[in-house]
């Protein structure tokens, strides 16, 4: 006879856990942009115990914890970033602007403009999601993207670094809906995008 271990929520149970989570972030994102900062501080220190005077990290921050990371750690990222730059950069060449003159005067056609800035998200729950980092901010990077703000939560009360970015900001994912406008008023876009048409994404057609 079968011994189950675990087993999944019944369709009823797992729709209504998902009715809950919609519900509790929803709420989230609601009363962070309605109070802004003062909100995702209390957030932050809710969840995670994380209620910094900045939550920009700083360079005297971000050293200690680089110099954390093993050695192997380190050229192990630098690996996983190096193959996904190239293939990025050879997806980013693949996009070519266009231009005719379809009529005696008439000329149609499309660039393909990166973002000014853009806002990268890196999971880290119970785990630290590296990768995330690596297909956002690298991809945002190859993609022309200026100025890139990542934030990612803190690992049991201690920031965390993702490499890569020009910012790094401290707070989960619910709160970062609006903490990024609220924050720093030059930030108006959370994923990062490419072209003036069609809308497209960068981690899609980029890279």
């Amino acid at each position: 006879m079968a011994k189950y271990l675990k087993k999944g929520l019944s369709s009823v149970g797992s729709d209504a856990a998902n009715v809950e989570v919609q519900q509790t972030v929803a709420k989230i994102i609601a009363d962070v942009r309605q109070r802004g900062d003062a909100a995702v501080r209390e957030l932050s220190d809710r969840f995670d115990g994380w209620s910094p005077q900045d939550f920009r990290l700083s360079q005297s921050e971000i050293d200690p914890l680089v110099a954390s990371v093993s050695g192997q750690t380190i050229e192990d990222i630098r690996f996983a970033q190096a193959q996904i730059r190239n293939f990025a950069e050879h997806q980013r060449a693949a996009l070519k602007d266009i231009e005719v003159e379809t009529l005696p005067g008439v000329r149609l056609g499309h660039r393909n403009i990166p973002v000014s800035s853009a806002g990268c998200y890196t999971p880290g729950g119970r785990y630290p999601m590296v990768a995330s980092a690596h297909m956002t901010i690298v991809t945002a990077k190859v993609a022309g993207v200026e100025r890139i703000i990542a934030c990612t939560p803190p690992t049991k009360g201690k920031p965390q670094w993702t490499s890569g970015s020009s910012r790094v900001r401290q707070v989960r994912a619910a709160s970062l809906s609006n903490f990024s406008c609220s924050s720093d008023r030059q930030c108006r876009i959370k994923t990062p995008y490419v072209s003036r048409r069609g809308r497209i994404p960068v981690g899609l057609a980029v890279f």
